[in-house]
């Protein structure tokens, strides 16, 4: 299977982590930023690192960005110039554009102007903080969207012995269980990937879990 190709202009803290991750993962990533400094953290792995100001739109097509198939953008709170490279990117043709957004009114702006996905790091991340601190059975959440999320849901005492099909999550609750990650004692955590009805959950299992929000919320407060 061929892995998609990723232009990441910016690498900033967030920047930087989209493109090591994708790099790790085995993917093509063109990375672009002002500074050098920045780009001598992936020079030795990226496809390709160039120094260039992103804004100038004939400088995105000779190096080759109109040819990815996703194009990240995270010009830290520069606003203007994220607004700027959107709107080249946009015009240059790529396929797919995300683009990290400082705050509400960079957010609507850009979604005007056509990007498909627009990230808000630190409030996604507020949310996920505070939806631990809420409700602690709740290891780690994912905003879906319309109401919805996933959630990784450490199994308590009361849960551990019994099957799914015991703990009847979706008939009481409307919840699913998708997966289950399974800790083994000097062994790496193994994934149960769609789990049937007669899977025992075990002490240290973390129960991934996908729907409504009010849902998990219940779930959450029954399980603590």
């Amino acid at each position: 299977m061929v892995k998609p190709q990723f232009a990441v202009i910016g690498l900033g803290g967030f920047g930087y982590a989209v493109a090591r991750t994708l790099l790790e993962k085995g993917c093509q990533v063109l990375c672009i930023d002002r500074l050098e400094e920045r780009l001598e953290q992936v020079r030795e792995i990226a496809t390709l690192a160039v120094q260039a100001d992103a804004t100038d739109e004939k400088v995105l097509r000779e190096v080759g960005v109109g040819a990815v198939d996703c194009a990240v953008v995270s010009l830290g709170e520069d606003m203007e110039a994220s607004l700027l490279v959107a709107m080249a990117l946009k015009d240059i043709g790529v396929k797919q554009l995300v683009v990290k957004a400082v705050g509400p009114l960079h957010g609507r702006i850009l979604k005007k102007l056509g990007v498909d996905r627009v990230v808000f790091p630190e409030a996604d991340m507020g949310r996920r903080v505070a939806e631990s601190l809420v409700t602690p059975s709740i290891l780690d959440y994912l905003e879906l969207g319309e109401g919805y999320g996933v959630a990784e849901v450490g199994s308590l005492e009361k849960c551990w012995g019994k099957s799914l099909a015991e703990l009847e999550l979706r008939a009481h609750y409307g919840d699913t269980v998708v997966a289950i990650r399974r800790a083994s004692k000097g062994e790496p955590p193994t994934i149960v990937a769609s789990p049937s009805a007669a899977e025992v959950v075990r002490e240290g299992d973390i129960l991934v879990i996908i729907g409504e929000d009010k849902n998990l919320e219940k779930l959450s407060a029954a399980l603590d």
